[in-house]
């Protein structure tokens, strides 16, 4: 009887052997564990790459393997052109005047709520690759210290909350370089579908990169 037990248990642990390479190779065909987003910690993201992302259709998409792009400018700049699909940050929504000992400080890290106010109303959550660029001043004009500025405050905004190196990425050249190889388009930003994401599902504050 023992023996019989034995030869049961090893032919199921021979047929899992032998099932578990076809389970791994159609899991590993699936969209979920073949992100087109990178797993990758550098900060810089290429024009051509994100325009593979935005021809694949994940900018403002609902899926795990989703990117939102947020254009960090004024209005007037960005209506004039900007990357398909972009949404529009207003750059005075990324710095705060707050309370510093006895007096208030300006230009300062944004607090908890505002910070779930910015993330919720883009659609932002913790599978979203978010991509921050900066509008060009005119249509002639080349990249400014202040639209570098608008795009990598954003940046470590929100890695100071907590958001993930793999997750935040600065396009290279920002909207200067979109602009050379592939043009701007003109008109009103899209309707974000709003999100209930909260830093608070961070474990650590960056608090080393205020």
């Amino acid at each position: 009887r023992t023996r019989k037990r034995f030869s049961w248990q090893l032919a199921a642990l021979s047929l899992c052997l032998f099932l578990m390479p076809l389970i791994m190779n159609s899991c590993s065909t699936s969209d979920y564990n073949t992100p087109i987003t990178p797993k990758t910690s550098a900060p810089l993201l290429s024009p051509e790459t994100l325009k593979t992302w935005v021809d694949s259709g994940i900018v403002n998409s609902t899926g795990f393997d989703r990117v939102v792009i947020l254009d960090v400018t004024s209005l007037a700049t960005y209506t004039a052109g900007h990357i398909p699909g972009a949404q529009f940050v207003n750059s005075s929504d990324i710095a705060q005047t707050r309370m510093e000992g006895p007096a208030t400080d300006v230009t300062m890290v944004l607090d908890g709520a505002r910070m779930d106010a910015l993330v919720q109303k883009y659609g932002i959550d913790g599978n979203t690759t978010i991509v921050f660029t900066s509008g060009l001043n005119t249509p002639t004009s080349a990249p400014s210290a202040g639209n570098v500025l608008n795009a990598t405050r954003a940046y470590w905004i929100f890695r100071y909350w907590g958001f993930s190196k793999e997750k935040l990425k600065v396009l290279d050249g920002i909207n200067f370089a979109w602009k050379a190889l592939y043009g701007l388009t003109p008109g009103d930003p899209p309707v974000p579908v709003p999100s209930t994401y909260s830093v608070k599902n961070h474990v650590q504050l960056r608090t080393d990169l205020r």
